[in-house]
């Protein structure tokens, strides 16, 4: 029987959270995309809203290990100045201007890409072997 320990090449990888990280911001950006307005007129941003929610969950994570961290100390000052600027945006349901809209996912952006998490990685191994066990490659 072949081994299927955390050593073996026989064993499931996770899904790269990385690829749900880039596709998270290319439906906020075309979010941003769809709503822009030149007349500022407000529009939901539910996508912009759910990354929020992941990016500030990674930032107090960070906090919590680091409370110093410069980065997510940077995205929550950032963050909590355009909350005094235009209103929390939960209390408005997410209903922002373009250039509100604009200006968050700037913050969250640069967050990502100054802590890391928007980082080039190694790339995952696509080979059905790695994902397979043997009894599951007989096909091949």
């Amino acid at each position: 029987m072949p081994a299927t320990g955390p050593d073996s090449e026989e064993r499931f990888r996770a899904l790269p959270s990385g690829k749900i990280l880039t596709d998270d911001i290319q439906r906020m950006q075309d979010e941003a995309i769809l709503n822009w307005s030149t007349y500022d007129d407000e529009h939901p941003y539910p996508v912009l809203s759910q990354v929020w929610l992941r990016a500030r969950a990674a930032a107090r994570a960070t906090l919590r290990e680091s409370e110093n961290d410069p980065t997510a100390r940077q995205l929550m000052h950032r963050w909590a100045e355009l909350d005094t600027k235009y209103g929390e945006p939960r209390a408005r349901r997410w209903d922002l201007s373009s250039l509100e809209a604009e200006e968050r996912e700037e913050a969250i952006v640069d967050y990502l890409h100054d802590s890391g998490l928007l980082g080039l990685r190694e790339a995952e191994k696509t080979a059905p072997r790695y994902y397979l066990a043997d009894r599951e490659r007989e096909g091949e």
